[in-house]
């Protein structure tokens, strides 16, 4: 997925450095770049300091109504712990830091899967563990600084994670629900920004 990202994001920058060229003077077209290349590394600079950012904590001050500080910074600690700052989000979460420092909010996103008793295959009649997906999120205002919220989120529905089997394959030795990785990014969205 990084390598689609990255190679998106090159494609458009040629893109419109092809249509910029037609407008621009050369050199204020080498100057465009340049300062898009910038960018461009400064977003993968801070896309590979999500072990930085898991390690960030504060003070609790919890408040009754959440809120962002421009800008944040959303980062995974996945189940079996990698932490990650994706590309993605900083591409398309509201108000996401582009580089590493400019950031005044810190949303943590701790995924885990969480027994669910058994799945059972239809065709097989076979049993398997059976996961949901279980993310816990902090949301820590660095400008106090303080850990000012938690909200935990959970995906119970295994269907989406079902691969179909026609009793010819071997079936997965569990099951586990998807993260509910849109619940979080839309919850994150909706928070007002100060």
């Amino acid at each position: 997925m990084l390598r689609k990202n990255t190679f998106n994001l090159i494609l458009t920058s040629l893109v419109a450095l092809g249509l910029a060229l037609g407008c621009m003077s050369r050199e204020e077209a080498e100057k465009w770049r340049e300062k898009e290349l910038r960018a461009q590394d400064e977003r993968a600079d801070l896309a590979k300091r999500g072990d930085e950012y898991a390690k960030y904590a504060a003070p609790e001050k919890l408040v009754a109504e959440p809120y962002v500080r421009e800008k944040i910074v959303v980062v995974y600690t996945w189940a079996d712990g990698r932490n990650e700052i994706r590309e993605d989000d900083i591409n398309r979460v509201k108000s996401h830091a582009q580089k590493a420092g400019e950031e005044q909010s810190v949303f943590k996103v701790k995924c885990r899967e969480v027994p669910a008793g058994e799945y059972v295959f239809e065709r097989s009649n076979r049993k398997v563990p059976a996961f949901s997906a279980r993310c816990e999120t902090e949301l820590y205002d660095q400008t106090i600084p303080a850990l000012i919220y938690r909200k935990t989120f959970e995906n119970k529905d295994l269907k989406e994670s079902i691969r179909i089997y026609d009793g010819l394959q071997k079936p997965p030795d569990k099951v586990v629900a998807p993260n509910p990785e849109r619940e979080i990014l839309d919850f994150l969205y909706e928070l007002p920004r100060k």
